[in-house]
């Protein structure tokens, strides 16, 4: 915190929020419900697909 209280923010305004009302130059697009991925087809181009499940690498040892 210290650094960032060392930073010159004259003239800058402070923000309320991220997003703002911004018409039609927002980013954002209308959420529409859609029907789910599915298993196969989520695990079809899978490196190792194994039991319903994508395989991985171990990267924990215990």
């Amino acid at each position: 915190m210290d650094r960032l209280n060392e930073v010159d923010t004259t003239g800058v305004e402070p923000m309320t929020q991220v997003l703002f009302e911004a018409g039609e130059t927002a980013t954002l697009r209308a959420d529409v419900p859609a029907t789910p991925l599915g298993n196969q087809a989520a695990l079809a181009n899978a490196p190792q697909p194994g039991a319903g499940y994508f395989k991985v690498p171990k990267v924990i040892e215990r």
